[in-house]
């Protein structure tokens, strides 16, 4: 997509490479919830159940917790970048306990649109994360996501305000 590309020059020409994949089909790509049982970071809830993508899903629990504990209420990113193709996943975090870390991963560089699907991310929001995986992607600006019980007013950035849509 135009909206995260960069140019490279080679030679007498430039030509433009993208780092974040063309096809995308939802919002994201997989949310987790990330646990430590028996001294081990393990996904213990994933959606969809389908998604099987081994490379990031070897990762994420490695990114949820750089360390053994984290700290209720933290709110962090991880980029992830796949070893074949070059392509960014950006991973958006909250942990909710010392040993529990809600993760959404997206093709998309929206931390502040990702930080607020995490943050109100609980288990009786059955239909949140359901909902926004089955929502078309919408258009840059103000954006409501309506679940079955709530109305979440979200922000979708504008990509030319992205950092890393500065060419390089």
């Amino acid at each position: 997509k135009q909206w995260y590309q960069r140019r490279v020059r080679g030679g007498s020409k430039a030509m433009t490479v993208s780092r974040v994949k063309e096809e995308i089909n939802s919002i994201f790509e997989v949310f987790c919830i990330v646990e430590i049982k028996n001294g081990e970071r393990i996904i213990t809830s994933k959606y969809p159940e389908f998604y099987n993508d081994s490379n990031i899903l070897k990762n994420i629990p490695v990114f949820c917790f750089p360390i053994s504990e984290m700290k209720s209420g933290k709110y962090f990113s991880f980029t992830i970048t796949n070893n074949m193709e070059a392509m960014f996943s950006f991973g958006y975090c909250e942990s909710h306990s010392p040993t529990k870390v809600v993760c959404i991963v997206s093709y998309f560089p929206w931390s502040y649109f990702f930080y607020n699907i995490v943050k109100n991310y609980h288990p009786g929001a059955h239909d949140l994360i359901p909902t926004l995986y089955h929502t078309p992607i919408p258009r840059p600006g103000p954006f409501k996501l309506q679940t079955a019980n709530k109305t979440i007013p979200l922000t979708v950035p504008h990509p030319p305000r992205l950092p890393s849509s500065r060419p390089c």
